[in-house]
């Protein structure tokens, strides 16, 4: 494959699966990430490839002229090592890694991965929450669920609204991982809950604001340039013409 840069990259097995874990969190990069499967699958010109690839890294932030350091390296095991107990021999995370695999498909194995840094992380937090799940609340508890995330399921957010006794579950009709800008309504939602702890009306759903794929043959640049972008995140607002 060759970047338009002229740089030449190997897109091996690994390279591809999380390259897809990645565009499958952000739903507005999805007509990239199509393109760019489609182009591997018809085998096409390795510039041509390149090419699509560039354009979903842009559409994900990852471009390398303006990304950003994400503090994914220290973020992520501060709160995932600390926060759990884990193995502490590299072994027991092999054979985890092969039964999520076997389990799980694709991405069992990179997960395990990317939590086996938890094996020799040398903090915890001894004042951790183990539960119960159950406890009354002082306030009531907002919970949202989007329900085609690929990473939480919103299966999750029932039940999680089902075990705590004063909460409310907001759905958000809508795809790829959590509901930050994808629905202006949401986001009004939770806005007026972390500013007034008002809960939204049992049952509310709100709908993605732009649907990828959805109104076809109408590119998601002219779906977001339609839109209020200002709300959304900068690495979206790169691919809408004319915004900041």
């Amino acid at each position: 494959m060759i970047l338009p840069t002229g740089e030449t990259v190997v897109l091996t097995y690994a390279d591809f699966i999380g390259t897809t874990l990645g565009a499958m969190y952000n739903s507005y990069s999805w007509p990239f990430f199509a393109e760019l499967l489609a182009y591997i699958e018809s085998q096409a010109d390795p510039s041509a490839v390149g090419v699509r690839l560039s354009a979903l890294w842009a559409a994900l932030g990852l471009d390398r002229e303006t990304v950003r350091y994400p503090n994914v390296v220290e973020g992520f095991p501060r709160v995932a090592c600390s926060e759990t107990a884990n193995p502490d021999s590299f072994h027991a995370w092999q054979e985890a890694a092969d039964s999520s695999e076997e389990q799980y498909g694709y991405f069992g194995r990179l997960w395990t991965f990317a939590s086996s840094i938890c094996a020799f992380w040398p903090a915890a937090d001894a004042g951790r929450y183990t539960g119960p799940w159950d406890a009354v609340t002082a306030n009531p508890v907002l919970v949202v669920g989007n329900t085609y995330d690929p990473a939480t399921r919103y299966e999750g957010a029932v039940v999680v609204d089902r075990l705590l006794p004063r909460s409310r579950l907001l759905t958000v009709h809508g795809w790829g991982h959590t509901s930050l800008f994808l629905s202006q309504c949401a986001d009004q939602a939770v806005s007026a809950y972390l500013l007034s702890v008002s809960i939204p009306a049992p049952g509310t759903v709100c709908e993605q604001d732009v649907v990828p794929f959805a109104e076809a043959p109408q590119t998601l640049r002219e779906q977001l340039a339609a839109s209020d972008v200002s709300r959304f995140p900068e690495a979206v607002r790169r691919s809408v013409p004319g915004a900041g």
